[in-house]
């Protein structure tokens, strides 16, 4: 039934706004958007290894002279 796509969802979350946040409790909706700042110290210690072997580029970051 899973693989038909027949099994039916325990819950269908209300999507009423175009953000759909009513799900979510205002106390965590009502509060300012705020970037968090970059850790240098973090970001000299990440080598990536996770990443080894996969390879992705952004189509959209891609300009025409590259794709010869």
């Amino acid at each position: 039934m899973m693989e038909r796509k027949q099994v039916v969802s325990p819950f269908k979350p209300n999507m009423s706004g175009g953000l759909g946040l009513d799900n979510f409790d205002s106390q965590f909706t009502n509060e300012p958007v705020r970037l968090t700042p970059d850790d240098n110290d973090i970001m000299r210690k990440i080598d990536g290894y996770e990443f080894a072997g996969f390879e992705y580029i952004n189509p959209l970051l891609i300009y025409e002279e590259e794709w010869v």
